[in-house]
């Protein structure tokens, strides 16, 4: 049986334990015009009797480059390396996945029924943002973890507000800049390897490349709202959640993401 947990970021509770004392931003100021996160972080979990963590020690990230291996300009890379750094340096005791292009291909080529088709599509996307949410929705599924974009500040290890039984973990969008699309804020995610959400989502980006490619105008409307730079990832994971768990489910998750604090960009 499946139950959703709200993690608020100032006190939060769930529905077997009651809400504890006011608590720091989980990761910050998040009213800033580039931000995209909210204020509640949606947790879907399957309860289990033991506290073995159904989600690794893993932290996972992607990019162009590998930014934990060799040195970068201060002021160009060397920032989204430094902050790498810090995200690895106040989570302890985990393992650390940085891929870089050759070896997301390779992660998506991995997926047994749809591997190929994967790779193909991430080779041909000249968007570095749809490369990178296919990127880690693979990484996830194959080896379980907590991703982290490279700009992505954390203030505290999150796995302290983490139950050690929760498989699947992510934010909302914000409702605060009313042109972005209602998404999944998968800047910060967390999951089992082999979560059912992330196996549709990777689904769900080949259904997005198909509907581009036969020019479907309402189902391109539909995902980028007429932005010309849309954040798709966000969209496609939330209909990933909604096609695998039901409005139902969908409806819970989003009643509480109406805050302004929840990450910084």
């Amino acid at each position: 049986r499946l139950e959703t947990q709200q993690l608020m970021l100032r006190s939060y509770g769930s529905p077997t334990r009651p809400a504890r004392t006011p608590s720091p931003n989980l990761l910050g100021n998040f009213t800033q015009a580039r931000a995209f996160g909210s204020a509640v972080t949606t947790v879907w979990h399957r309860r289990r009797n033991n506290a073995t963590r159904l989600i690794p020690e893993v932290l996972v990230f992607n990019g162009r480059q590998n930014l934990l291996s060799g040195s970068f300009a201060p002021r160009g890379l060397g920032r989204y390396a430094a902050n790498v750094r810090r995200t690895v340096s106040i989570h302890p005791g985990t393992t650390t996945l940085f891929l870089d292009d050759k070896g997301c291909a390779d992660t998506l080529l991995s997926h047994r029924e749809i591997g190929a088709a994967l790779a193909q599509a991430f080779r041909n996307e000249a968007d570095g943002r749809l490369r990178s949410d296919m990127c880690r929705l693979a990484q996830l599924y194959r080896h379980g973890g907590y991703y982290f974009d490279n700009d992505i500040a954390p203030l505290f290890d999150l796995r302290r507000i983490i139950d050690a039984d929760t498989t699947f973990v992510t934010a909302l969008t914000t409702t605060a800049f009313p042109q972005n699309p209602r998404g999944f804020f998968q800047a910060f995610l967390g999951a089992a390897p082999g979560h059912p959400v992330l196996d549709v989502a990777l689904r769900r980006h080949l259904r997005w490349y198909d509907a581009k490619a036969r020019r479907d105008a309402a189902e391109i409307r539909r995902v980028t709202r007429g932005n010309t730079r849309p954040n798709v990832g966000t969209v496609l994971l939330r209909d990933a959640f909604l096609e695998w768990a039901g409005g139902s489910a969908l409806a819970e998750a989003e009643a509480g993401g109406r805050g302004s604090h929840g990450a910084r960009h």
